[in-house]
C-alpha cells in the first residue's frame, strides 16, 4: 500500500531486477499493465523487458499524470518548440530533461511507451523527436535519427 492508502504494484525490469513502485491507480494509464492484472489480479509485480533508466522515467511520467492520461499534441506541430505545443508545460519540461540526458533516452523511454501502451506518452515521445527534426536539413535529420556511437560504445 502506498502512503495514502492506495494498492501498489512493482515493476520489475528483467535486465537488472530493479523494481519501481508505482498505485495501481497511477499505472492504470498503461495497456499492458492493465493486462497483466486482469490475468491476475492479485499480481503485486509486473515483470517488464526495459532498462533501469527507461522504467524509472515512465513511471515518474505515470506518477504525475495519476491515471490520467494526457491530451495528445496537435498535429502537425506548430512550433520545434515542445513547450509551445504541448496542453501541459510538465509534460514538455520532462520530456526535454529527458532529451537532455540523451536523445537515446528519449528514443528508448519513447519506445518503453510503446511496449508498455501508455498512448500519451508516445504521443509525446513522438512529438518531442518530430520537433527536434521539424525544418531541419536532411544530413541534419539523419544526425539526429541515426546518432553516431562514440568509439568506446558498442
Amino acid at each position: 500500500m502506498s502512503k495514502d492508502g492506495q494498492p501498489v504494484i512493482r515493476l520489475v525490469s528483467k535486465r537488472t531486477t530493479t523494481a519501481f513502485e508505482v498505485t495501481r491507480r497511477c499505472a492504470s494509464i498503461s495497456g499492458f499493465i492493465v493486462a497483466a492484472l486482469e490475468q491476475d489480479p492479485n499480481a503485486t509485480d509486473i515483470e517488464v523487458d526495459l532498462d533501469n533508466d527507461v522504467l524509472e522515467a515512465i513511471t515518474s511520467y505515470m506518477t504525475r499524470h495519476n491515471g490520467t492520461e494526457a491530451p495528445y499534441v496537435e498535429k502537425p506541430l506548430r512550433s520545434r518548440v515542445l513547450h509551445e505545443v504541448c496542453a501541459d508545460l510538465g509534460d514538455a519540461v520532462f520530456l526535454d530533461g529527458i532529451h537532455e540526458r540523451s536523445i537515446q533516452l528519449l528514443y528508448d523511454v519513447t519506445m518503453g511507451a510503446l511496449y508498455l501502451h501508455v498512448p500519451g506518452l508516445l504521443h509525446l515521445g513522438c512529438a518531442k523527436i518530430a520537433s527536434l527534426i521539424k525544418g531541419q536539413p536532411l544530413d541534419k535529420i539523419k544526425d539526429i535519427l541515426v546518432p553516431r556511437r562514440s568509439a568506446g560504445s558498442a
